[in-house]
């Protein structure tokens, strides 16, 4: 009954445990089954009386080689309390001292050969950037022949092919390279040259390479958590965090899931100007929103591949700032008021 919740379970960890309720399940039934037919008859058949050969008369059950060996062994044992008392008590400190040899992991590396490498830019960079640099990490491992190929992902992380992934959600200024090497060992090879590769040869991208692991993904070996009300208070103290790790010999690729502080700007409607001339919030956000991101008027189908049309301003024109001036809004009356009558922008 504990293992239900696991195996009914609708998230993430729920998905990857799963096997262990019917697991679980599957062996309780199989062992009731063994407990109340198989060992009855099991015990019937080793402990039922059996005559001598040539006469009916019955002998002892126990009188065989292996019974006599372990009525001896008990018997030594008894008699010699301390010299037994003493070797258990030496096994079990053998057995804590043996301990230190045991590798500290829960799970497991996986043995597949797929190497992960996560780039991070600058927050605010390009996507085209981002391709760009991608694109040239690409170049750099093409024509290594520890790897068998090369897929690269743009602005997300790759789809989930290997339940435990940590899969990385949709950002503009991250690519990930997922590279199949042809063996464990060139996987080795290969994450021992892809870091040098980053370091070298990528100083503005924030790097990490990593195989597949078991186990619920976590992402990073070693984490810190810094909370607090004062967000530039909270950044501080995670610098002196990052910092105080970075002086360690022993740590690399020291990154923070807020990356770098970025200006931005923020759209501020009047209410009553909005209202008094027929106009909602809503509207405001769908023009400018069609504006500057653009906005899908159909798609086109090239076999069983969809691509969405999308209509946008020019590149020229297409930011925040210019939208307000120049885009007009629909009102109620069927009229159009320009977006800077009902809606300013602010840092």
């Amino acid at each position: 009954a504990g293992f239900i919740p696991v195996g009914f379970a609708d998230s993430t960890a729920g998905e990857y445990v799963r096997s262990l309720f019917y697991v679980v399940g599957i062996a309780l039934v199989v062992s009731w089954f063994v407990a109340v037919y198989f060992t009855p008859w099991l015990g019937y058949m080793i402990l039922k009386q059996r005559s001598h050969a040539g006469s009916g008369d019955h002998h002892d059950a126990y009188d065989t080689r292996m019974y006599r060996s372990v009525r001896h062994a008990v018997g030594w044992s008894v008699r010699h309390k301390a010299i037994v008392l003493i070797a258990t008590l030496g096994a079990f400190a053998a057995s804590l001292w043996s301990f230190q040899f045991i590798p500290q992991s829960f799970f497991p590396q996986s043995s597949r050969p797929e190497i992960l490498v996560d780039m991070w830019l600058p927050e605010g960079t390009a996507i085209k950037e981002v391709e760009r640099q991608a694109k040239a990490l690409e170049d750099r491992i093409l024509n290594d022949p520890d790897k068998s190929f090369v897929a690269t992902y743009i602005g997300e992380g790759a789809p989930r092919f290997f339940l435990p992934l940590d899969q990385q959600l949709r950002n503009p200024n991250y690519a990930q390279l997922l590279i199949m090497s042809n063996g464990l060992e060139e996987r080795e090879r290969m994450i021992v040259k892809l870091r040098k590769i980053l370091a070298e040869e990528f100083p503005t991208v924030r790097g990490k390479v990593d195989r597949l692991f078991l186990g619920p993904p976590t992402g990073w070996a070693v984490q810190m958590r810094v909370v607090g009300p004062d967000k530039a208070e909270v950044r501080r103290i995670a610098d002196q965090v990052k910092a105080r790790y970075e002086s360690q010999p022993d740590f690399g690729a020291i990154h923070d899931d807020w990356m770098e502080p970025v200006a931005g700007m923020k759209l501020v409607i009047d209410q009553d100007r909005a209202r008094a001339l027929g106009v909602s919030s809503q509207r405001v956000r769908q023009m400018l929103q069609a504006a500057t991101s653009g906005a899908p008027i159909s798609d086109f189908r090239d076999g069983e591949e969809t691509v969405s049309i999308v209509v946008r301003e020019p590149d020229a024109t297409r930011n925040l700032l210019a939208a307000v001036q120049s885009v007009y809004i629909p009102t109620d009356l069927g009229t159009f008021v320009p977006a800077s009558q009902v809606a300013r922008v602010e840092p």
